[in-house]
């Protein structure tokens, strides 16, 4: 029943997001066939697929909310507030769908397991946000736009492929592509303005995540979590869907509150 509820509210996000605008283009109409597809393969128990539909939704997420918060500080006005239902279908999908039910015989990592598997999640986003970002900069011949969106998909992709294998290149790949993002988020250089806090909060968010590693890594030894700290650890996920709620939400109160953002990444 959970898994035929999510899938309902994929849908509706579907349809959402092909509302965006009148007539719908191209880049929301791949959005619509993006969540079609994840309410399909939710019901694949395959660790691979879970991952993937996870990281598609996170993705799609991440820009629907932006897309509400900066429509709404710009001032446009869109019919049904589209955006807005799509983030709020897509949260309410990634709550009802829960974390991944099935197991991989690769990837059994004997310490952070729930890390690396929230890591692995991201970086699947991530693959999905810069292949969308290529085609947009392909389509629209935008310089070096979609050479660089190409170019960290597929490191990311490698990085992922890696980090499934327990590999620690994987996990170093995925922190230099993050590092990386977040060089060129905050440098501006490809003049994306507004846009790179898409690319530029995700990527910020893995590399704390990896910091536990790095620490027990380099004393050589597994770090002793507390339990309120393993607690907050397993709430992480659910809390940050709530969070994204509430930014999707928060338009309808006044002001949003990007636009403090958006103002300081356009100076």
């Amino acid at each position: 029943m959970r898994l035929w509820l999510t899938s309902a509210l994929l849908c509706i996000g579907a349809i959402a997001a092909y509302c965006w605008f009148a007539p719908a283009n191209w880049f929301l109409i791949g959005i619509a066939i993006a969540l079609a597809a994840c309410a399909i393969g939710v019901h694949v128990k395959h660790f691979a697929v879970e991952l993937a539909v996870r990281g598609a939704m996170w993705s799609i997420v991440t820009i629907s909310v932006f897309a509400t918060q900066m429509y709404a500080a710009d001032a446009f006005t869109l019919h049904n507030h589209a955006p807005m239902a799509t983030a709020l279908a897509c949260c309410a999908a990634l709550l009802a769908a829960g974390g991944i039910r099935t197991q991989s015989t690769k990837f059994q990592p004997v310490a952070y397991q729930r890390i690396l598997t929230i890591g692995l999640v991201l970086a699947v986003a991530d693959i999905v946000a810069f292949t969308m970002l290529a085609v947009v900069g392909f389509h629209d011949g935008a310089e070096h736009v979609g050479p660089f969106g190409a170019g960290v998909a597929a490191a990311a992709a490698i990085g992922v492929v890696g980090l499934y294998h327990l590999r620690t290149w994987g996990l170093l790949l995925s922190v230099a592509v993050n590092l990386f993002v977040v060089f060129i988020a905050v440098s501006d250089g490809l003049h994306l303005k507004e846009f790179r806090i898409v690319f530029l909060i995700p990527a910020c968010v893995q590399l704390l995540l990896y910091v536990p590693w790095f620490i027990s890594a380099a004393g050589k030894r597994a770090i002793v979590v507390p339990a309120w700290a393993a607690a907050l650890g397993r709430s992480l996920p659910a809390a940050s869907v709530v969070v994204m709620i509430m930014l999707a939400l928060q338009p309808l109160t006044g002001r949003p509150v990007f636009e403090l953002v958006f103002r300081w990444l356009s100076r």
